[in-house]
């Protein structure tokens, strides 16, 4: 009786063993969220999802100082997608520079005429907010890991305009503003290290 017991036991074991050995474990595909058999994918902005209508693109902004607008091209295709009308005091804005600050999707115009710097979405390029920073803001640089954003003026040319010695500093986040006085008249050109 325990030979029958030991020749069943090795007949369920080989048993076991060979309907293992032909059984093809299944492979599972996981998509980026770690979904199995999901179908989100990482678009050209990084994202993971399973939306191909959000997918971001290259796109080229171009201030249109006579025009009062920021006209916004496809940068693969050269085609125009869309433009934004920028003018928001009722006359003559001027757009004048635009700044991307990528890491926290936001881009910044300064308009000329009015003195406002406004910040949009990059994704849906629509208006955030905006600050008057006061007479002529012209050129920008992005701190986007300190959230500073910081505006020199327009030279004054044709005498319509005033000298200055300031730099505008404004936070990214709270658009509070303080303004820096480096001491030369007429600070335009600026760069960050």
């Amino acid at each position: 009786m325990q030979n029958i017991a030991k020749q069943v036991i090795l007949i369920f074991n080989l048993f076991l063993i060979l309907s293992c050995e032909d059984k093809e474990v299944p492979q599972l595909n996981f998509d980026c969220n770690d979904i199995a058999g999901g179908t989100a994918t990482i678009d050209d902005c990084g994202v993971c999802d399973s939306d191909s209508t959000n997918n971001c693109i290259f796109k080229i902004y171009m201030a249109y100082q006579g025009t009062e607008k920021v006209g916004v091209l496809n940068g693969k295709t050269g085609n125009l997608i869309k433009e934004i009308d920028l003018n928001i005091s009722g006359s003559p804005d001027n757009p004048h520079y635009i700044v991307i600050d990528e890491v926290n999707s936001f881009w910044y115009v300064t308009l000329l005429s009015s003195g406002y710097v406004l910040k949009y979405d990059l994704i849906t390029d629509e208006l955030v907010s905006s600050i008057q920073v006061g007479n002529m803001p012209a050129l920008m640089e992005i701190d986007p890991e300190n959230n500073y954003l910081y505006v020199s003026r327009f030279m004054p040319m044709g005498g319509n305009e005033t000298s200055s010695t300031y730099v505008h500093r404004i936070h990214t986040e709270t658009l509070e503003k303080d303004s820096l006085n480096i001491g030369a008249s007429s600070p335009h050109g600026i760069a960050l290290s």
